[in-house]
């Protein structure tokens, strides 16, 4: 007999995931980090996502910023990987050692829907300069349980 992917979890346990990125260059475009396509997450049922972080696996972070720096949005991309519903968001404004983490800034309401796509985007805010824009290279944690 078979069982769903969260079907023998209690409704308040967690479940966590990972997702690996390579670095962007310095006012590199900004881009989703598995949204539709090869890798991407549906929610199994109603989750709220609980939190979310990310760590350095690259080269140390760079002097970012105040005034230029990359940002990273955990987004609810619905179910077709358009949306852009705001969940959390990260903003990379200071330098950050290797293999260390940073929490995400999470909205009151993330809740994401049953067969919606979650995914993260980094964008670029301000302007360009030699270390604040680069994204290092690293992995998005985060949590999430059923709702």
């Amino acid at each position: 007999m078979g069982s769903t992917f969260l079907g023998d979890i209690a409704s308040g346990a967690l479940r966590g995931d990972v997702i690996s990125y390579a670095s962007v260059a310095s006012n590199g475009a900004g881009a989703a980090i598995r949204a539709i396509g090869v890798g991407n997450w549906r929610a199994p049922q109603n989750i709220t996502i609980v939190d979310a972080w990310m760590e350095h696996t690259g080269a140390d972070g760079g002097a970012q910023n105040s005034a230029s720096y990359r940002r990273l949005t955990l987004i609810d991309a619905g179910s077709a990987g358009a949306g852009t519903t705001v969940l959390g968001t990260l903003n990379l404004t200071s330098s950050q050692a290797s293999n260390t983490t940073r929490a995400f800034t999470m909205v009151d309401r993330n809740s994401v829907s049953k067969g919606n796509i979650v995914a993260f985007s980094h964008a670029t805010v301000g302007g360009a300069h030699s270390d604040g824009t680069v994204l290092v290279a690293g992995q998005i944690h985060y949590t999430y349980r059923p709702i």
